[in-house]
């Protein structure tokens, strides 16, 4: 019987230093669920996705454009005249 009361003691201390420990763990998933995390999270998803598309814009101003240095190539032939 003592043998059996020991063995559920340093159990439940195992238990209670592993709940402990799992505060440090649980803690920023659960800042990351309050109101101000989520808006937090959402900001910086948004912030992504517009910086994504300014990137993209911009690859396809400079790229698709005749005359701007894009699409052109530039030739070593003289220009015939009439």
């Amino acid at each position: 019987m003592y043998g059996v009361a020991l063995y559920l003691v340093a159990g439940i201390l195992l238990l209670q230093v592993l709940f402990c420990l799992s505060v440090f763990f649980l803690r920023p998933y659960v800042i990351a669920k309050t109101p101000e995390g989520i808006l937090q999270s959402e900001r910086e998803k948004a912030g992504e996705w517009m910086g994504n598309l300014t990137r993209f814009l911009q690859s396809r101003m400079q790229i698709g454009i005749p005359g701007q240095g894009g699409g052109e190539k530039a030739t070593n032939t003289p220009a015939v005249s009439p």
